[in-house]
């Protein structure tokens, strides 16, 4: 588990170093300490917003329930090709034979699939307005934590608003290794 703290607006890879990290086994209760930890630092500081990174979206949701029952507002940032949880016929992005054609290019999702500025104006996929992904952002911008894959970590994102901490539960880094 690492937690890290994002005050800064530049990136500062060597002066920006985890505040905590712990290396332990399965089911001592680790988890549970820091979704407690963080309900004591948001009933303390309003100004508390995390991102909350897991392997998956099954425990995303449940992290979820377990906020909820400490009074903490959360909700699961879920990437294009997951399911939409609100029609499970569907993706969360509309087009995703395209998304994964662009995968699979290794281009930037977001400016060529999704949205993209020319000059003064803005180029949208047709769906944009629409698209589960997009507004799923608006949908988490106003809470405290914010869930989400692994896999979130290494790609952009639309704004979910400002966050002050990030929180890495279990190891994340195989999830990166691209193209090896």
């Amino acid at each position: 588990m690492t937690v890290i703290p994002l005050g800064s607006t530049e990136f500062e890879p060597f002066r920006l170093s985890p505040i905590g990290c712990a290396s332990v086994g399965v089911g001592i209760g680790k988890t549970e300490a820091v979704i407690k930890s963080i309900a004591e630092l948001i009933g303390k500081s309003a100004d508390i917003s995390v991102v909350y990174a897991v392997p998956t979206h099954k425990l995303g949701v449940e992290l979820v329930l377990r906020f909820a029952a400490r009074d903490v507002s959360s909700g699961v940032w879920r990437g294009r090709l997951a399911d939409n949880p609100k029609d499970l016929n569907t993706k969360m992005c509309l087009k995703p034979d395209a998304i994964e054609k662009i995968i699979s290019l290794g281009l930037p999702i977001q400016q060529s699939m999704c949205r993209a500025k020319f000059e003064a104006h803005y180029i949208s996929c047709d769906f944009f307005s629409l698209c589960p992904y997009q507004t799923q952002a608006g949908e988490l911008c106003d809470k405290q934590v914010v869930i989400v894959p692994h896999d979130s970590l290494f790609y952009e994102k639309p704004n979910i608003g400002p966050r002050n901490m990030l929180i890495i539960d279990e190891a994340f880094w195989p999830t990166g290794l691209r193209g090896l």
